[in-house]
């Protein structure tokens, strides 16, 4: 009986591990790139290129039309999902190594949200 309780433990605490080790991911990632009049699909691209996350979105989401400018120099994950948030009317969820991306409609505050 003391085995079981022992393992629960540990388990319970592996994954409130595991959790906060995510939570800090897009705090801890950093990334350096120069985007000049590029879409926010293009974006997406180099930062999948520099890192391991992945997104995910519908392009009727992604406006085509808006060229954005950014240049980053050893920036975190989280500020570029904010300034790419603010300027182009989306909204993140990040779970693990996936971000999903959608339409920020009606305009919230929450902009990046991250997923247990």
């Amino acid at each position: 009986m003391a085995n079981k309780v022992l393992i629960i433990l540990l388990l319970i605490s592996l994954t409130a591990f595991a959790n906060a080790r995510q939570k800090a991911s897009i705090k801890q990632n950093r990334v350096s790139f120069i985007a000049k009049n590029q879409t926010a699909s293009q974006i997406f691209k180099i930062i999948e290129a520099k890192t391991a996350y992945r997104f995910s979105y519908s392009p009727s989401d992604i406006s085509g039309k808006l060229l954005l400018n950014f240049s980053y120099h050893h920036q975190t994950l989280e500020k570029i999902l904010q300034d790419l948030a603010l300027t182009s009317n989306l909204k993140f969820l990040v779970h693990e190594h996936a971000i999903g991306v959608s339409v920020n409609y009606p305009p919230t505050s929450n902009v990046i949200r991250i997923k247990p």
